[in-house]
């Protein structure tokens, strides 16, 4: 079913993960990274992360400067700008669209939920072309009102990563097929025209006149570009075409007689001026996504390295102007008082100050030049899985009295990577696959007590003189080592478990997630007989799992479920969360979920029950919480919350952005509020409730029915 989103709510801290996730609140998200595409306008670069728009100004191409920054659910992945709006491909939330106006405040204004993935998105006149993932293929909506966007038509039974829109055609790539061309001046009927032969594989395109300049892998070591006669659109010529011995093409855009060409490795130039003989101009070491040119500068979506700006002026010697820095992704996650501890892949170990969750402030970056996969926070030390370039994982301890400024203690070289640390009294205990206990009496100089003879140990939970290690590998089985002296463990539990993926003790019972067969609940209040108690299996991929309280939250690639186990032998999923990315790492304090999805570090609040320092976490920015009903007759309740006194003005526009009435002008205290709009004089309709201060404005959509 094709629905519309209408975005009722404008909430700057509080975004639902679906209909079924009321009890579970976005609260806020940092670490930003994985930049999937860009569009230039004017000033400033639109930059599609993983978890929303990000802002920067770039009228100074060698010093880009964050702006601002749009938290949106579902995962960014292409970007048209048009006029005072960004059209977002959202990916499995489908089309965003965000007003621009003021670049320092964009906001959410609609979407529209299409039925596959949304990948690209293309702006011609009144419409939005879609590229969705199979077997929904185009999807053509109305946003001639970017209000509320309207199904218009669509070319289903292909699959569609980019697409480029150009008089009455749209020509579509896959990640794997030929080059199609959609006949598209019926946009309610869109019909095929042509699959282009030649164009296997094709990754991207750009069209520009009479030709098409199609981008390809070449059994995936080297990337092709190819020009494309296509002025008869039903019988494309091959004009001339190119080889770089570089792989992975991802996108590519024309600028005057230049193409624009990203890959995994490379930025190629390539001079187009005559399609039937074209020739490599120059290129340079960058890695991208997404890419746009713009007078002479070419703007690449680095993935996790930011936005990088090339000066091209000079296409056989492009050089690098300026980048947005971004973290790495974050893969890890341990939470230990007011702070975050995050492992990030190769921008080291962050520390984060989240005794507000709702404006977590970094605190310190540390060991940057190392990757760090996994984290574990006990006394004043970091137990960190160090990877050097080129080699495995090393235990690292990091000393953390002075939190602005981590000291690097002692390491332990384990051999092999490293898939788990637990630190219990003075060990650690790695899985990597054996299972190693490590002496860190001394941080400076920890050393090898002993080692499980055995293999495959994916994961460790320690509790009390007790080890549960999970094994994999068609190991499948849970074992259960009795540490109590940890010179000489003892296996004294078994149990035959197939494909664990993750292990948490708790209360006498250990959760384990299994993949596609979702979580077990074994009972181990006797540890040397181990025994099953039930299985509980939401619809997602179960990969790791924490408990607290009567609660499991069980991470899968893209899903965080709640699941009530307050009776072990009945556990019932309750809300589900979808997160933007794949979670990596899970942690969870009091009423806080923080969840290390790779793209951020996300913060959400599961409200077991209510919280009397509540008031104290208010966010620092002004929320519009909801106005209800919506649709509404006669009168709707606005409410919004202040965080500090402040001077503030709440009016009523029409669709025409005319003000019609304003419900107060004046100075107000701290706190949350409601306002009530009675609208009986007015005629049924679409209006906009807007806040503003001197720093700040917002509105919200409301829909008048009569």
């Amino acid at each position: 079913m094709k629905t519309i989103l209408l975005i009722s709510t404008l909430v700057i801290f509080t975004l639902s993960g679906s209909a079924l996730t009321q009890e579970i609140e976005y609260v806020n998200s940092t670490l930003w990274t994985n930049v999937f595409d860009v569009e230039v306008d004017g000033n400033y670069a639109y930059c599609v992360f993983s978890n929303g728009l990000v802002v920067i100004d770039v009228a100074n191409p060698g010093q880009p400067e964050f702006v601002s920054r749009l938290y949106l659910h579902g995962s960014g992945k292409g970007i048209d700008v048009s006029g005072n709006y960004a059209y977002i491909a959202d990916f499995h939330s489908g089309l965003k669209i965000v007003d621009i106006f003021d670049p320092a405040n964009p906001a959410l204004i609609s979407g529209y939920d299409t039925p596959g993935l949304s990948y690209d998105v293309f702006i011609e006149g009144d419409y939005a072309y879609i590229a969705d993932s199979y077997p929904s293929g185009l999807q053509i909506i109305n946003v001639q009102n970017p209000a509320s966007p309207v199904f218009t038509g669509s070319y289903d039974s292909l699959s569609a990563q980019k697409l480029y829109v150009s008089g009455q055609y749209a020509y579509i790539t896959p990640q794997i097929g030929n080059l199609n061309i959609i006949n598209v001046s019926d946009p309610q009927s869109p019909s095929f025209v042509a699959s282009v032969s030649g164009s296997y594989d094709a990754r991207g395109v750009y069209v520009s006149e009479n030709y098409a300049y199609v981008i390809r892998d070449i059994y995936q070591d080297r990337t092709e570009f190819r020009i494309f006669d296509i002025s008869d659109p039903a019988n494309p010529v091959t004009m001339d075409f190119i080889d770089f011995y570089t792989s992975d093409p991802r996108d590519i855009y024309l600028y005057g007689d230049l193409a624009f060409i990203v890959d995994r490795f490379y930025l190629h130039i390539v001079d187009v001026e005559d399609p039937a003989n074209i020739f490599e101009a120059g290129s340079i070491s960058s890695s991208g996504y997404g890419i746009y040119g713009y007078d002479e500068f070419a703007y690449i979506a680095g993935g996790n390295n930011g936005l990088a700006v090339f000066y091209v002026s000079d296409p056989s010697n492009p050089l690098l102007a300026g980048m947005f820095h971004t973290p790495d992704n974050t893969d890890d996650v341990y939470i230990s008082g007011n702070y975050a501890y995050t492992a990030s892949n190769s921008s080291g170990l962050y520390i984060m100050d989240i005794s507000n969750p709702y404006d977590p402030a970094i605190v310190s970056n540390h060991g940057g030049s190392e990757g760090i996969s996994k984290i574990f926070i006990s006394d004043n030390y970091a137990y960190t899985a160090n990877k050097f370039i080129g080699s495995f994982d090393y235990l690292g301890i990091t000393d953390l009295s002075d939190l602005h400024n981590p000291v690097q203690r002692g390491f332990y070289d384990s051999g092999l990577n490293i898939f788990d640390i637990q630190v219990s009294a003075n060990y650690a205990f790695l899985a990597n696959p054996q299972m190693i206990i490590v002496d860190v009496t001394d941080p400076d100089n920890p050393g090898h007590v002993w080692t499980y003879s055995g293999w495959a140990v994916l994961d460790l939970f320690v509790d009390g003189n007790y080890a549960y290690a999970a094994l994999g590998w068609s190991y499948d089985s849970l074992l259960i080592f009795d540490i109590s002296d940890p010179e000489n463990p003892a296996v004294i539990g078994n149990y035959s478990i197939s494909n664990p993926r993750d292990i948490f003790v708790h209360g006498g019972y250990a959760y384990i997630p299994r993949s596609a067969s979702g979580l077990d609940i074994l009972d181990v209040s006797d540890p040397s007989n181990p025994v099953f108690v039930a299985n509980c299996n939401p619809p997602d991929w179960a990969q790791m799992v924490y408990v607290a309280g009567d609660y499991a939250y069980l991470a899968g690639l893209w899903n965080l479920d709640v699941i009530d186990i307050s009776d072990p032998y009945n556990p019932i999923p309750l809300y589900n969360y979808e997160t933007n990315y794949n979670i990596e790492g899970l942690f969870v304090s009091g009423e806080y979920i923080y969840v290390a999805d790779g793209g951020s570090l996300l913060i959400l609040r599961h409200a077991t029950t209510d919280s009397e320092d509540e008031s104290v976490l208010r966010p620092r920015r002004i929320s519009f919480l909801h106005n209800y009903p919506n649709p509404f007759n006669a009168s709707t309740t606005i409410e919004f919350n202040l965080p500090e006194a402040v001077d503030v003005e709440l009016s009523i526009y029409n669709i025409l952005g005319q003000k019609i009435a304003t419900l107060f002008d004046e100075r107000k205290a701290a706190g949350d509020y409601s306002v009530t709009w009675n609208a009986i004089d007015y005629p049924s309709g679409v209006y906009f409730a807007r806040i503003e201060t001197e720093n700040y404005s917002n509105n919200i959509k409301m829909v008048l029915l009569k």
